[in-house]
């Protein structure tokens, strides 16, 4: 059903769809390695594909796999689902801060400049509109204070 809404949505727009990608919920692959290549099989099966993500830098994106997964995961989780559930950050400013350090190795490298980042950032549409808007205009401008270059990966 998702994909034939996917489908006709870029056929009314004019576009071609560049490839299927898929991100699981909260990253879970399934838990269990029987379990993962099941599900990594069927992606393939069903023609998903992982974008190409270029010059990624982390060696522990390689020593964990990631770049063998169909599915999409990311290098830089904004956090940003986590104002609206309990523990840390509780607020933008705590939020942000995250974006200043420097430990590449555990998934904080937006100032590591031996790699590009596979961010994740959320919606919120049944959550609180006005802190969600908030949260997302801070991380743009944060981002941009940084100069991240955001750039649409290749299939």
């Amino acid at each position: 059903m998702t994909e034939e809404f996917l489908n006709e949505a870029y056929r009314r727009a004019g576009v071609e769809r560049s490839g299927k990608f898929f991100r699981f919920p909260n990253l879970n692959r399934g838990g269990t390695e029987e379990r993962e290549k099941e599900l990594q099989n069927y992606l393939l099966d069903k023609g998903f594909s992982k974008p190409g993500f270029e010059n990624i830098g982390y060696d522990w994106y390689y020593k964990f796999g990631e770049h063998e997964y169909v599915d999409v995961g990311c290098t830089f989780d904004t956090k940003d689902y986590m104002l609206f559930e309990e523990g840390e950050p509780d607020t933008i400013d705590e939020l942000l801060e995250r974006f200043e350090r420097d430990e590449p190795g555990k998934g904080l490298g937006l100032n590591y400049e031996g790699s590009n980042d596979i961010l994740m950032m959320h919606d919120h549409p049944f959550s609180d509109r006005e802190l969600s808007n908030k949260a997302f205009y801070a991380i743009i401008d944060r981002l941009d204070e940084k100069n991240i270059e955001v750039v649409l990966p290749g299939n």
